[in-house]
């Protein structure tokens, strides 16, 4: 009897525990504070089709995507990690990954440019920005980041400090009055401006990578295209073995449509069964993804006209082709993570 009743509280408190970390991973994550144009948001592997307008809730792993007139900024919630506002600038693509379990908060500045006011982080919380090469650790403080085709990234600040540490694991310091910069000809270092002169840095350092990228895209494209085809196979691979389980996920976006969940010996089940090839999607798919919009902001800076060679016209042609659907994919695979974490104590497969 007295283990039967031991059995019965746990069980009611797993219950109790799984219901209070989904009702966690779903709430919003930020709201719109102020924008220009039409940003777009996708959401559940689909384009929102509302119109975007100020107070707008934003949720987690929402991928926001800016065109050339459209720019976006929301206030981010306490339980994310940081008490701020995140600005996301023309021509740029970026997604924020809310790990409730671990309590941790990461920006993925896919491509373009976005800024960053920090007010407060929690106690206990963590809060970062990564970028095709780089994590940003971030304390108190106003920065921004740009970002260039060939994973060539700008990090300046206008108060406080923001360490960053670069792929090799060398770390530098953006200050006021000394940015951080990693480009193809200067490698990775600390980089000194004068106080007041951040705007105007920035601008003459998009302006000089872009110069920079046309003077040779040749050499921009060459050993590139080599490694994203490498991992786009693998991707494309790990993508197949997880649509094994399909007939789980399909009924987790089918629950997740209708406002409900699996029971918890279910959720269990359902876990077990996809968890290891959902783990090494995601630990793939955070490096394809990378190279995937690194080429993308290729594509859109460069020309075919611009080389003289057919093998880089030749890779953007097969770039166009495949183009819309590894980014549904993409999308996709950023729901089912959701999914996953909102059946996982909050916590993301990556």
């Amino acid at each position: 009897m007295h283990n039967r009743m031991i059995n019965r509280l746990l069980t009611v408190l797993v219950v109790m525990l799984l219901a209070a970390a989904g009702a966690a991973a779903d709430e919003p994550v930020g709201s719109v504070a102020y924008l220009e144009g039409q940003p777009g948001i996708v959401r559940g592997g689909r384009p929102i089709t509302d119109t975007v307008d100020f107070g707008f809730s934003l949720y987690n792993l929402d991928h926001i995507r800016t065109d050339q007139s459209s720019v976006i900024e929301f206030s981010l919630l306490a339980h994310t990690g940081m008490e701020g506002r995140v600005t996301v600038q023309p021509e740029s693509e970026f997604y924020l990954a809310f790990d409730q379990g671990r309590r941790e908060s990461t920006v993925h500045l896919l491509r373009g440019s976005s800024s960053f006011s920090v007010d407060r982080i929690p106690r206990g919380r963590s809060f970062s920005v990564r970028t095709s090469g780089a994590v940003m650790g971030v304390r108190g403080t106003d920065f921004t980041i740009d970002t260039a085709g060939q994973g060539e990234y700008l990090v300046t600040t206008g108060s406080g400090r923001v360490e960053v540490r670069a792929e090799d694991g060398a770390t530098a310091m953006a200050v006021p009055g000394q940015a951080v910069e990693f480009t193809v000809v200067n490698g990775f270092r600390a980089v000194a401006l004068a106080a007041g002169q951040e705007h105007d840095f920035r601008t003459r350092w998009r302006e000089q990578r872009l110069e920079a990228l046309r003077a040779n895209p040749e050499a921009a494209v060459a050993d590139f295209s080599r490694r994203y085809r490498a991992a786009r196979d693998e991707f494309l691979q790990r993508y197949e073995e997880l649509m094994t389980h399909e007939d789980i996920i399909d009924r987790w976006i089918l629950e997740d449509r209708q406002g409900r969940q699996s029971s918890t010996m279910e959720q269990m089940q359902q876990k077990s069964a996809v968890a290891g090839p959902l783990m090494r999607m995601a630990a793939h798919m955070v490096i394809f993804e990378r190279l995937y919009y690194r080429t993308a902001e290729l594509r859109h800076q460069l020309d075919l006209a611009d080389f003289q060679e057919s093998d880089p016209r030749e890779f953007f042609t097969e770039f166009d082709r495949d183009a819309a659907v590894l980014q549904e994919r993409l999308d996709m695979l950023r729901y089912v993570f959701r999914l996953y974490a909102e059946r996982n104590n909050g916590r993301l497969p990556f």
